[in-house]
């Protein structure tokens, strides 16, 4: 499948929690029309065993080897350097991987921590750790849970750090799962109006991620098409990523989603090209 839209800046190798090395992606992704293609692995959490990220040992390696990849495709695709950089608070935040100088960071949440807990809660796990944190944390209080997670991204996006903000309503993946209507509640849609608010006043770019859709979780992205639609109402910075975990999602429902988008009559999104962000009309 040919994508309309030129570039994917979210991808993880085996080296993180992907299936594939460097290259394996590179081939579909210039088969498949894109322009620019950044690597951007989980980045080493301190602290806690992350069974999903990037080797503490192995991030000198990564980055030497995705340097040389831009030379030696420099005249297909552009390649692009990154980390998918957690927020737990008192653990790491983004800002722990600018001095590393790679060309594009991405913040996101993946676990709740409470303050004085140690315990993590997995957002992005399977169903049943999802549920164990639910209880344990929360009491099986979805809203207490929803709330916090908001809380926590508002956190971090004013302490930024990062260029792109990644699946920023990941919290509904099993919360629309379970408890679906806490979705359309208006509690909920004032925590996405917020958010979207937040990010477009941060100025970071939001990704729009489809993997959710490629995994058959969910029929929308991340944001919800709602937040989407705020945000470039707003004028916020939206791109599109397929955060990619193996070589056949490299444009994982592209196309799709970029004539949702247009349904809604937004008019632009960016892209990077020639290692500048810059408008893609719809």
């Amino acid at each position: 499948m040919f994508s309309k839209y030129p570039s994917n800046l979210h991808t993880h190798t085996n080296l993180s929690d992907g299936s594939h090395f460097f290259e394996d992606y590179l081939m579909p992704a210039i088969k498949s029309g894109l322009k620019s293609y950044a690597f951007t692995d989980h980045a080493p959490i301190p602290k806690i065993e992350c069974h999903w990220c990037m080797d503490a040992n192995k991030l000198a390696f990564y980055k030497q080897e995705i340097e040389f990849l831009k030379s030696k495709y420099k005249n297909q695709i552009e390649v692009l350097s990154g980390l998918e950089i957690d927020y737990i608070p008192g653990i790491i935040t983004p800002l722990d991987y600018k001095k590393h100088e790679f060309d594009i960071l991405i913040g996101s949440i993946h676990y709740l921590k409470l303050p004085d807990n140690n315990y993590l809660m997995k957002l992005d796990s399977k169903l049943e750790h999802f549920k164990e944190g639910l209880e344990y944390l929360f009491k099986n209080d979805y809203r207490k849970a929803i709330d916090y997670f908001f809380k926590i991204t508002a956190e971090m996006i004013n302490i930024g750090g990062f260029d792109i903000a990644g699946h920023v309503d990941k919290v509904k993946m099993y919360i629309g799962l379970l408890f679906p209507k806490a979705l359309h509640t208006d509690w909920y849609l004032e925590h996405e109006y917020n958010t979207a608010r937040l990010l477009v006043e941060s100025g970071v770019f939001v990704e729009i991620n489809t993997r959710g859709i490629y995994k058959g979780l969910s029929d929308a992205p991340y944001p919800s098409w709602n937040m989407i639609k705020q945000i470039s109402d707003m004028g916020g910075k939206l791109i599109l990523n397929a955060d990619t975990h193996d070589p056949q999602g490299v444009i994982g429902f592209y196309n799709e989603v970029l004539n949702t988008l247009k349904s809604k009559k937004i008019p632009f999104i960016f892209t990077r090209q020639n290692r500048q962000w810059i408008k893609y009309y719809l």
